[in-house]
């Protein structure tokens, strides 16, 4: 997600924004333009708020001066009368320039026989929305360009050409469409198609489910642009707002173009709480499982016969609590794949061994200013996550999973802390990570997990460090990211090493 992003839950942290979700995004432009309004007044009334607020309501008022001017009264509405923003505008080109010593490896699973995963881990390099970084020198350049076609209807394209000379490798290069799609508005509806990224969760990757290691899916949603009030005894669940969407994974993978069906819910029943509830089918394909339409729907949800296996099954569950009068975010996700839906004996191996948990605390508005930002995090993925025996390139794309980076069979844990300026942001982060070289069988049964070879660990420490500054009253930005990784054990073996980058980029907004 881009730094508006960074702006916004500043403002949230403290209370000057109340957002339908924190844990589902993307936001809609116009979406953006209503919380700025909403943070400016708040702004008026508050005024004892630190200055690095204040500063971040401008910077996004100028990002989205066009959307603002479209708007009437409270909510999100469109006036008529207007003035309509221009045609199509070309809003941001990025360059950047890589230098780094990091190679890739295959991703292992439990089964000590098969994969059923068709990933590759490379952490330095990865969590960046797919963009390819190669282990060697890469040169990349982004255009993003915004399409207004009517006030209720717009188009957005952020195409990436990028060229790379690997190490021990000729030099290589592609075109990549990290985004590219077409949004309208109706009647509180939007309906999406195009290739776009979705992230489900508030870790600083996104979430067990949906994270930003992947590029954009290729999709259809229809989401709800402004929360719901429902009546009656669910009145006390508050705003609600919730989306669906089908995806295809792609050709180059064990089931070529399988779909992913997606449903997403959150709730807010106070200011301070959030619930939300995401469920993924993986299903169909050339050379999947056959079944009848009838029996596809049913599987999608939850209502199939037992013992039919026609589709992966991914629950997840999220909660946020936050504190605004101190700054406090504490979050917990949870995720299972294939998990039972009922209490039984398997509950423990369905949401520990088999599962993903993440569960982190952010500070924000630390110091005189509010200028300071400390954040904490845990993760743990269990035996099966991003796996299956059926779609056996499991939950990635481009071969990136598509859920959170580790993987399955890893834990992890990072801390950082950044400072905001008027112009500057920096920002450190250390990350400690253990991946398990473990193998395990299961019982069939029961799909009772036990360790059949109990062998060496990779463990990974990293820091990174990054400068982003903006060069005002100019449009211009610049970026700096250094990165050190000792790995030990690499891929398993007796190799360790030390892995580096170094990135600079240039961000232009001509409008």
């Amino acid at each position: 997600m881009d730094s508006g992003y960074d702006y916004l839950d500043a403002l949230v942290a403290v209370g000057l924004v109340e957002v339908p979700s924190l844990i589902q995004r993307p936001y809609s432009r116009l979406a953006f333009s209503e919380f700025i309004k909403q943070a400016r007044s708040q702004l008026d009334l508050s005024p004892q708020v630190g200055e690095r607020f204040r500063e971040a309501v401008i910077m996004l008022e100028q990002e989205f001066a066009d959307e603002i001017g479209l708007q009437c009264g409270n909510g999100i509405s469109l006036c008529s009368e207007a003035e309509a923003p221009p045609a199509a505008v070309l809003r941001e080109v990025w360059l950047d320039f890589t230098v780094a010593a990091s190679p890739e490896r295959a991703m292992r699973t439990a089964y000590s026989d098969k994969s059923f995963i068709d990933g590759v881990l490379n952490p330095l390099l990865q969590r960046n929305f797919g963009r390819d970084v190669s282990d060697g020198v890469t040169l990349g350049l982004e255009p993003t360009l915004d399409i207004q076609l009517t006030p209720y209807l717009s188009a957005q394209l952020k195409p990436r050409a990028w060229i790379a000379r690997p190490r021990g490798v000729s030099e290589v290069g592609d075109l990549t469409l990290l985004d590219g799609y077409l949004r309208g508005v109706f009647r509180g509806f939007a309906l999406e198609i195009g290739r776009h990224h979705l992230l489900r969760g508030r870790g600083r990757d996104g979430g067990s489910m949906l994270s930003n290691n992947s590029r954009g899916l290729d999709m259809v949603r229809v989401s709800r642009e402004s929360p719901w009030r429902l009546p009656w005894l669910f009145r006390f669940l508050g705003p609600v707002s919730g989306a669906a969407w089908v995806a295809d994974s792609g050709g180059e993978r064990f089931i070529p173009h399988s779909k992913l069906i997606g449903f997403d819910l959150g709730a807010r029943p106070t200011q301070n709480l959030e619930f939300g509830l995401s469920l993924l089918n993986h299903q169909g394909g050339n050379g999947a499982p056959n079944a009848s339409w009838g029996d596809r729907l049913r599987d999608i949800f939850l209502v199939m016969p037992a013992g039919a296996e026609i589709s992966d099954k991914i629950l997840s569950a999220d909660i946020v609590l936050t504190f605004p009068m101190s700054g406090i975010e504490l979050f917990v996700s949870a995720l299972s794949t294939d998990p039972d839906y009922v209490f039984s004996d398997r509950l423990a191996e369905t949401w520990w061994d088999e599962a993903i948990w993440v569960s982190g605390l952010k500070w924000s508005g630390l110091g005189p200013e509010g200028r300071i930002d400390l954040w904490i995090e845990g993760r743990h993925s269990g035996l099966r996550p991003h796996t299956h025996h059926q779609f056996r390139s499991g939950l990635t794309l481009d071969d990136r999973v598509l859920g959170d980076p580790l993987g399955p069979l890893a834990n992890s844990w990072q801390s950082g802390i950044a400072w905001t300026s008027t112009k500057n942001v920096f920002q450190f982060e250390v990350f400690r990570e253990m991946y398990s070289g473990d193998d395990w069988e299961n019982k069939a049964t029961h799909f009772e997990w036990v360790r059949v070879s109990d062998n060496s660990d990779e463990i990974r420490h990293r820091f990174s460090a990054d400068w982003t500054r903006n060069h005002l009253p100019s449009r211009i930005r610049t970026f700096i990211r250094l990165g050190y990784e000792q790995v030990t054990r690499f891929d398993y073996t007796n190799i360790n090493r030390w892995n580096y980058l170094a990135q600079i980029g240039f961000a232009w907004a001509p409008s």
